[in-house]
């Protein structure tokens, strides 16, 4: 008896599948995958499993030993077996039904294919920053943050350097920083430090190179550091270039273009950079001013609008003594149009807010051009030895600006009338020269892996002028300058320098000398 409940318990576990299958109306197919010749299992291949009209209707993987098993409805189908570097596998029609719950498909070898690949280009881009002994470099030729932006935006974006709303440049929060284009002053960025930079757009820009130990190689100005920006320029055989429109909002508009054009030894290049921007602005200012007797409160808010109009333009040659040695003649152009209107609300209080003096409207509305050209002569040998270079170059810079400014100004009573005698109507003119000569030589030597010896001179003669005026409308209509607010003002300025520098650097430390000698005439 115990004997044939057993066998009756073995049966029904035998053929329930067989029958819980018929009545759910589902069979499996199964099979096992290996690699022809080996006849190794191959794990992880790809099964699909598609009706008579090729319509896919499961798919599965194989296991780690190469068997798959996979639950099918009744009906017809045809398995699809796909692995990367094999030759597919498709089987024949099989049928699923009560009467054929499994289709076993057996070994299925598969075989290796080899197929032949188009050309394979691989591209290296540089890293976004590079350190060196002496400064920090930041390659932003290709980072799209910066598309449709400016130089300035470019600055805003690297670590330790900040740009405030007006264009002004901090480097490890100093403001005593020297900007330069190329390694050299540039009328691109003008003599002013950087109210040039939103003037530039930044796809003209290749890299970045933070200085924050200068030596007299990059002048006696920026003792808190060098920012050098790179521009493009490109050299390879034939006719290459690149453009870029931009669009934005508020208003930002431009178009720049960056050709060249070599044949043999001689390669031209031109760098073409146009925008149209306008810019909205607003702020407000709360002051309070305390006495014995008495507490002066100030509360200023001011809207404005600059529209600017920049034009840039950097044309010239390399001619290649070979691919070490070449020379380069350069024209740069520069000239920016702004118009900048400023409305400013003054209200008096005092002691209290609850006791109104009155309040004052003022406007500044001011025209500006600054055009500015420069020519660029220089030299570059690279030698054998990574590193090893020599660059010399003379350069000629001619920067004017002028700047007109018409101010008024009317004041009113709390109840808004207005006060008549307090009127005011001033202007103010601008107008700022400056030329400027300039020639460099730089050597460079590696002596071990991140050590090196650098060397060279530098002479420049530089001559400014700027004459600036305040006059004030008088009750007859007249125009007269106001005492104290005009000045002409002269300089000139003869450098003659010499430096030589020695660095180097292990895991842990760094070594750094220098010998710098600088005659200055005024």
């Amino acid at each position: 008896m115990p004997f044939r409940f057993l066998y009756i318990i073995a049966l029904f576990l035998f053929i329930h599948p067989l029958f819980s299958q018929q009545i759910t109306g589902k069979g499996k197919l199964t099979g096992i995958l290996v690699t022809s010749g080996t006849d190794e299992p191959m794990p992880f291949a790809t099964i699909s499993i598609y009706t008579q009209k090729d319509s896919l209707v499961e798919g599965s993987l194989s296991d780690e030993n190469g068997k798959f098993n996979i639950p099918l409805s009744f009906g017809s189908y045809y398995a699809l077996v796909e692995f990367m570097g094999y030759g597919n596998y498709k089987s024949d029609l099989f049928v699923i039904s009560k009467d054929n719950l499994t289709k076993d498909l057996g070994k299925i070898s598969m075989s290796i294919q080899a197929n032949n690949l188009d050309e394979i280009v691989v591209q290296g881009e540089k890293t976004v920053m590079q350190l060196s002994l002496d400064k920090r470099i930041f390659n932003v030729g290709k980072d799209l943050a910066n598309a449709g932006g400016s130089a300035s935006d470019i600055l805003l974006n690297l670590p330790s350097i900040a740009v405030d709303p007006e264009g002004n440049v901090r480097l490890r929060g100093s403001a005593n920083v020297r900007i330069l284009i190329d390694g050299k002053p540039s009328g691109l960025v003008s003599f002013k430090g950087s109210s040039g930079l939103r003037q530039l757009p930044a796809n003209m820009v290749e890299r970045v190179e933070v200085i924050t130990n200068p030596s007299a190689r990059y002048e006696a100005e920026g003792m808190a550091g060098v920012i050098n920006i790179i521009l493009k320029k490109d050299n390879n055989q034939g006719f290459n270039g690149s453009f870029e429109l931009i669009g934005g909002t508020p208003t930002n508009l431009g178009f720049t273009t960056n050709l060249n054009y070599r044949k043999k030894n001689i390669n031209w290049f031109v760098n073409y950079g146009l925008s149209r921007r306008i810019n909205p602005s607003e702020g407000t200012l709360y002051q309070e001013v305390y006495s014995d007797t008495l507490t002066s409160i100030l509360s200023q808010s001011n809207t404005g609008t600059v529209y600017g109009l920049n034009n840039n333009i950097r044309a010239g040659l390399d001619y290649f003594f070979n691919e070490k040695s070449f020379l380069t003649l350069s024209y740069i152009w520069r000239r920016s149009d702004a118009h900048r209107i400023t409305d400013i609300r003054y209200e008096d209080y005092k002691n209290s807010l609850n006791n109104y003096l009155g309040y004052s409207l003022r406007r500044q509305d001011e025209t500006e051009q600054e055009p500015n050209s420069e020519v660029i002569l220089s030299y570059k040998k690279s030698f054998p030895q990574k590193g090893h270079e020599l660059n010399t170059s003379f350069t000629y810079l001619d920067y004017w600006e002028n700047s007109d400014q018409l101010f008024t100004q009317s004041s009113y009573l709390p109840s808004g009338s207005a006060i008549k005698s307090k009127d005011l109507v001033q202007t103010s003119l601008n107008d700022e020269f400056e030329k400027q000569y300039l020639v460099q030589l730089d050597y460079t030597k590696p002596f071990s892996k991140e050590g090196k010896i650098e060397a060279g001179f530098r002479t420049s003669f530089r001559n400014m002028e700027n004459d600036y005026i305040v006059k004030e409308k008088n009750a007859d209509g007249q125009f007269f300058p106001l005492p104290g607010l005009d000045n002409i003002f002269i300089y000139n300025e003869n450098i003659l320098a010499a430096y030589s520098i020695m660095g180097n650097k292990s895991k842990k430390m760094e070594l750094s000398g220098r010998f710098e000698s600088r005659i200055y005439g005024c």
